[in-house]
């Protein structure tokens, strides 16, 4: 007896969504108040022989008023994607421009607005592919056999446009301290339902994903602050929902400089029906290192050999000649 049947994914995500910049929201691109590079890699059930392996790098440049320096306009990021499927069979790799825009509505109420258009190619590699037309009734598979499959194309290149607006609420004059807001972010991906199809003739048009985000940063403590936060993503018809909280300890002066960490971050997240994510950083004003591991809780944790994912990221910023406000959804 012979089954068929129809399986759909979904695009990759980062656990450290907060860490993989416009691939969580093109708005985020207005945030930065100096020259950044930053970057994130996500390796995937290493258990189960080459693991999927997905990378971003990014830079980020604001745009400021002429006659104003220290007031921002907004800012351009250009991004590097790279998705590798188990053993590199299929890959998709993206180059991203994106342009943010900062409004401040009131004394303590901003909006940021993002766009993103980006050039992707999706390849994908045939040689280890066995066809039925190679078997040989006498000798089983016969790669020397041509297999006349002519319908499959090795790669496919399509754009991809994206936009998104976060809104933060300025909690400094509430709580006395100006590490403090609320903040909300929306954004979607594939406006234009890019056609991702690797066979001739054939259509895949990429759904729309829409991400969506709260939270906060309250101070507890002078040196304490947490960070709840709630995403919620959809793409066709699959749903996520993450649920968690990140807190952050800062042990030297905040303005520091220089090599040394100012801060240490631990966080925790629950990902519905999926799996636990526990979160680790350091950081200064300069830098800041994270790092994340998914403990899976569904049944996949079987098949996957209790191996389920880990994230690497790192951000650098140059140095501001005067302290600046950030606003953005992480401290």
């Amino acid at each position: 007896m012979i089954f068929s049947g129809l399986t759909l994914s979904q695009d990759a995500f980062f656990s450290q969504y907060f860490a993989s910049g416009i691939y969580f929201n093109p708005a985020l691109a207005a945030t930065e108040t100096s020259l950044t590079l930053s970057g994130i890699t996500r390796t995937q059930w290493k258990g189960v022989g080459t693991p999927y392996q997905t990378s971003m790098l990014a830079v980020t440049v604001p745009i400021k008023d002429k006659f104003e320096k220290h007031n921002r306009l907004g800012g351009v990021t250009f991004s590097l994607y790279d998705d590798k499927s188990g053993d590199k069979t299929l890959q998709t790799t993206g180059l991203n421009v994106t342009l943010g825009y900062g409004l401040p509505l009131s004394e303590k109420n901003l909006i940021f607005f993002g766009a993103t258009g980006g050039y992707y190619q999706k390849t994908i590699n045939q040689d280890n592919f066995q066809w039925g037309s190679q078997y040989n009734p006498l000798i089983g598979w016969d790669g020397t056999t041509n297999p006349g499959i002519g319908m499959i194309r090795d790669k496919t290149n399509y754009f991809d446009i994206n936009a998104g607006l976060l809104a933060v609420h300025d909690l400094e004059k509430e709580v006395g301290t100006d590490r403090s807001e609320i903040f909300l972010g929306i954004a979607t991906y594939h406006l234009n339902a890019p056609d991702e199809s690797l066979i001739e003739g054939n259509s895949s048009k990429l759904p729309l994903r829409i991400n969506a985000n709260v939270g906060a940063l309250l101070p507890l403590k002078e040196h304490i602050g947490i960070s709840p936060n709630v995403l919620y993503v959809q793409q066709g018809q699959h749903k996520q929902l993450n649920l968690g909280v990140y807190g952050t300890y800062y042990f030297l002066k905040v303005d520091n400089k220089g090599i040394a960490p100012n801060n240490i971050e631990l966080g925790t997240w629950y990902r519905l029906d999926d799996a636990f994510i526990f979160n680790i950083g350091i950081g200064n004003d300069v830098y800041h290192l994270g790092f994340s591991y998914d403990m899976t809780t569904s049944n996949l944790r079987y098949s996957s050999t209790g191996n389920s994912a880990y994230e690497v990221s790192f951000k650098l910023q140059k140095p501001h000649k005067k302290t600046e406000r950030h606003y953005t959804p992480r401290f």
